[in-house]
């Protein structure tokens, strides 16, 4: 942990379809880290660029980051009949298979939650532009990384998953190209307010340079690239 038995936080923004569950699942090799796995999922097939989901969304980020499930009833509610949710959080999960019913108390949440000295989320419908709100939070002292993918690879990909089709903002070409300028525009300010705590990365890069990359973003984040995170490479 950090000074003050602060957890070491990152986050990942992504969209659909842009290798970010593979760049969670990088993150998540990490022994002691505790993974936050698409935690705005109920929202459903949309991007939050601002009102009216963009406070309920930063808030409930915050009270994860927190390891607070005190007041996420909509969030628990939803977990327990999307077992998906959790089920990326493996050292959790490993609870929940012996007792599911463990795994919507919301008290054993908080207690089992702070015991870990790593967190990671990774979200792909969360605007970048909103990152701001968090970074700016001295008490979390999170860090940021924004995974972009050539558009063209990802609406191919996006085709060819029942759930995208016919939802604007996941198979429209102009709501993502959209989304991509915006998110470029939020980087260039969040490098020049947070130099040390912001950075993007290419999913073209990570394919060509895996473990080069995974070092660099474990340089980032201020640990060192562990043997099970490349073992968790050399099996993928």
């Amino acid at each position: 942990m950090e000074d003050g038995g602060q957890p070491i936080r990152t986050i990942i923004f992504s969209t659909w379809r842009s290798g970010s569950t593979f760049l969670g699942d990088v993150l998540n090799a990490l022994p002691g880290n505790y993974y936050h796995y698409e935690p705005l999922m109920d929202y459903g097939i949309i991007q939050i660029r601002g009102p009216p989901d963009a406070d309920s969304a930063l808030t409930r980020l915050k009270s994860l980051l927190n390891c607070d499930y005190t007041n996420l009833y909509k969030y628990i509610e939803y977990a327990t009949t999307h077992n998906n949710l959790l089920r990326h959080n493996k050292r959790l999960w490993a609870h929940c298979e012996a007792d599911h019913d463990i795994c919507w108390d919301r008290e054993f949440l908080n207690q089992f939650c702070r015991l870990f000295p790593f967190q990671s989320v990774k979200t792909v419908r969360l605007r970048l532009k909103l990152a701001e709100a968090l970074l700016e939070v001295k008490s979390l002292n999170v860090k940021v990384i924004l995974l972009i993918r050539d558009p063209r690879g990802t609406l191919q990909s996006r085709k060819h998953r029942d759930w995208c089709p016919g939802e604007p903002d996941c198979d429209q070409p102009n709501y993502l190209c959209s989304d991509m300028v915006s998110d470029y525009s939020a980087a260039i300010r969040l490098k020049e307010l947070y130099p040390s705590r912001f950075r993007a990365l290419r999913y073209e890069d990570i394919c060509l340079n895996p473990y080069e990359i995974a070092e660099e973003v474990f340089n980032f984040i201020g640990i060192t690239l562990h043997p099970q995170v490349i073992t968790m490479l050399v099996k993928s």
